[in-house]
């Protein structure tokens, strides 16, 4: 009987394997024909990097302020949901396909927005976040991964999101300025001030070609770090998943 049973459990994992693997060569296969991972062009005019986890950033400044697109989270895609994501306008700009599993679905890495505002020796962040709203675009975003939904049905769920009123109107908010660090190694915004709680600590702090630079990580709804000189004439937004920033 427990040979019978043993014999069984092979043959199941056996299946099961064989799936996989023949799911993995059918979206190879695909890829291989159609496009390139791990490639995103970002959006145009934007200046490309690598943040301090090897993901795919870009950057551009404008005037007096920085607009940044970085890591901001990843989901799974079986084939045939992965195949509509490719005809999609923001494909390989915004959302772009980073490597194939075991199982053969593929994931789709999200490039999050940040806008910066340098003004009056003080950096602001636009500050768009809601969490209810995120958590109910992340529970659409599965669901369309999964191909629980149709294209049609993912893009009025989406349009009907952001119609949505949360209660909560998004602004400029500072996270760092000048000399905030001249006498503690951290610093929280009033909450009267921020509608998302911050805290800011600093990492390190050095002189680099006679101008001083530091190095600091804000704690929010994520942990984001931030290599920065103290006149702002630099600024090199790092959002790294556990990792502090490290100066170059």
């Amino acid at each position: 009987m427990i040979k019978i049973f043993a014999s069984i459990v092979l043959v199941f994992t056996y299946v099961i394997s064989f799936g996989q693997a023949s799911e993995y060569t059918q979206t190879k296969s695909w890829v291989d024909q159609n496009i390139t991972l791990n490639s995103p062009i970002g959006p145009e005019g934007f200046n490309h990097f690598m943040d301090c986890d090897s993901n795919h950033a870009f950057k551009k400044s404008i005037g007096d302020s920085l607009v940044l697109y970085s890591w901001g989270g990843a989901v799974s895609e079986k084939l045939a949901t992965f195949e509509e994501s490719v005809k999609s306008d923001n494909f390989n700009i915004t959302r772009y396909p980073s490597r194939i599993q075991q199982d053969g679905s593929v994931v789709m890495v999200e490039l999050e927005k940040q806008v910066f505002l340098w003004r009056n020796d003080t950096l602001y962040l636009w500050d768009d976040f809601n969490s209810v709203k995120s958590a109910e675009y992340m529970n659409i975003l599965k669901s369309y991964s999964a191909g629980e939904l149709s294209k049609s049905e993912y893009k009025k769920k989406i349009q009907g999101l952001s119609n949505k009123d949360y209660g909560y109107s998004p602004k400029f908010k500072p996270i760092y300025f000048r000399g905030v660090f001249d006498s503690s190694n951290s610093y929280s915004f009033s909450n009267d001030l921020e509608p998302n709680e911050e805290t800011i600590i600093l990492s390190d702090k050095w002189e680099e070609q006679g101008k001083k630079k530091l190095a600091f990580k804000l704690k929010s709804h994520k942990t984001s770090h931030f290599l920065l000189s103290e006149d702002a004439e630099s600024l090199d937004v790092q959002n790294c998943k556990g990792k502090r920033a490290e100066k170059p």
